[in-house]
């Protein structure tokens, strides 16, 4: 069983970081901006935004007690859906959904915005290292 966890938390993470894509949307994309970290029913998330600008995945910290979960918020056939995969503690997902539903777009919109900001500061420290290092050289 524990085997299992971490392989469902391996495939996870690849996906998340960009080795893997999600398709619950449609085609698949890549959802590697971010992460940011959020506290959503009564455990720890990472959460990523997605290359479609729209759509957010949210992936349990392993010491979450829904671990190891992840949700999908994307458009399907022109509506948002929130869709949940993984063997985490229903009584803990179901916490964390219950919430999630409840988000207006605002709230997901904000939380785009945070994984952006997130990406775009770890891109301006990436290049600045890359320089201080040219320049050492």
């Amino acid at each position: 069983m524990r085997c299992a966890h971490v392989i469902f938390y391996t495939v996870v993470s690849l996906a998340v970081i960009g080795i893997g894509s999600f398709a619950f949307a449609g085609e698949p994309m890549k959802c590697e901006v971010g992460p940011v970290d959020k506290t959503i029913g009564t455990g720890d998330w990472f959460v990523y935004g997605c290359e479609d600008d729209k759509s957010l995945v949210f992936v349990t910290k392993k010491n979450n007690p829904a671990f190891p979960f992840f949700f999908m918020y994307a458009a399907v056939d022109g509506k948002y859906k929130l869709h949940g995969e993984g063997n985490g503690a229903k009584q803990y997902t179901k916490l964390a959904f219950e919430e999630l539903k409840a988000y207006k777009w605002e709230n997901f919109e904000s939380l785009l915005l945070e994984t952006s900001q997130k990406s775009s500061l770890a891109e301006l420290k990436n290049t600045n290292t890359k320089q201080r290092k040219g320049t050492q050289e």
